[in-house]
């Protein structure tokens, strides 16, 4: 599974499977049922919050090597920081 974003005309691709994956590898564990399962209101509304925001900290980082190539020493990365730090403080409370 993939998930395709369009942010300023820019493609950004994030394998979730992989990311899920990594998830497992660092002790969490993340359910998927069948496909004929009906998802709860509370289930869609993790499975979106995750994608959320891990697309926000893959975004963010990729953001911060665009700065260091384009603006190499003048590189302001705060805002991409930031970014991150407000999706991990997410993740972590969820």
């Amino acid at each position: 599974m993939s998930l395709v974003t369009n942010e300023c005309t820019k493609l950004h691709f994030v394998n979730i499977a992989q990311v899920v994956d990594e998830l497992y590898e660092d002790g969490y564990e993340v359910v998927m049922r069948d496909s004929e399962h009906s998802y709860t209101v509370g289930e869609l509304r993790v499975i979106d919050r995750l994608i959320a925001w891990i697309t926000q900290i893959n975004y963010a980082h990729d953001e911060i090597e665009n700065e260091k190539i384009m603006h190499n020493q003048f590189a302001d990365y705060d805002k991409y920081y930031q970014m991150i730090t407000e999706a991990e403080e997410g993740l972590m409370s969820y």
